[in-house]
C-alpha cells in the first residue's frame, strides 16, 4: 500500500509540476509581448517628449513589474515541487527495493 500512496503522490506533484510550468510559459510570453510594445513604442518618433507614450511606457512597465514578481513566485513553487517530487520519488524506490526486493531505476 505504501508503494500506491508514494506512486500517487508522483503522479500528483508531476501534474502540479508541468501547470506550474505553463503557467511559467505563458508570464514568460507576456512579458514578451510587453517587450514587444515597449519598443514599439519607444521607437516612435519624439515618444520621449509625449506625455502619452511616457504613460502607456509606465503601465506597460508596471504590469511587467507585475509579472516578474509572479513569475518569481511561481519559481519558487516549481522548486518547492521538484524538491518534494524528488524526496517521493527516492521514498518510492525504496517502498519498492523493500516490499519488492530490487531498486527502480529511472
Amino acid at each position: 500500500m505504501a508503494v500506491a500512496g508514494a506512486h500517487l503522490s508522483v503522479i500528483t506533484l508531476t501534474l502540479q509540476q508541468t501547470n506550474v510550468n505553463a503557467d511559467l510559459m505563458r508570464i514568460t510570453e507576456k512579458r514578451n509581448r510587453l517587450t514587444d510594445q515597449e519598443s514599439a513604442l519607444m521607437g516612435t518618433k519624439d515618444w520621449y517628449s509625449n506625455e502619452d507614450s511616457k504613460v502607456k511606457l509606465l503601465l506597460l512597465q508596471q504590469e511587467d513589474n507585475a509579472l516578474d514578481m509572479q513569475q518569481k513566485k511561481l519559481e519558487t513553487v516549481a522548486k518547492a515541487i521538484s524538491s518534494n517530487l524528488e524526496s517521493q520519488q527516492k521514498l518510492l524506490d525504496n517502498n519498492i527495493k523493500k516490499d519488492f526486493g530490487y531498486s527502480l531505476f529511472l
